[in-house]
C-alpha cells in the first residue's frame, strides 16, 4: 500500500522507496529557491 498525504487541492505527497531518497533530496536542494516561492 502506498501512503499518500494530501497537501492541498493541487498537491499530494507520496511515499518513495528509501533507495530514491538521496536523489530526491538533491533535486529538492537544486530547486530550493523555486520551491520556497511556490
Amino acid at each position: 500500500m502506498v501512503e499518500i498525504i494530501p497537501v492541498s487541492t493541487t498537491l499530494e505527497l507520496q511515499a518513495a522507496d528509501e533507495s530514491h531518497v538521496p536523489a530526491l533530496h538533491q533535486l529538492v536542494l537544486k530547486n530550493k529557491a523555486w520551491l520556497q516561492q511556490s
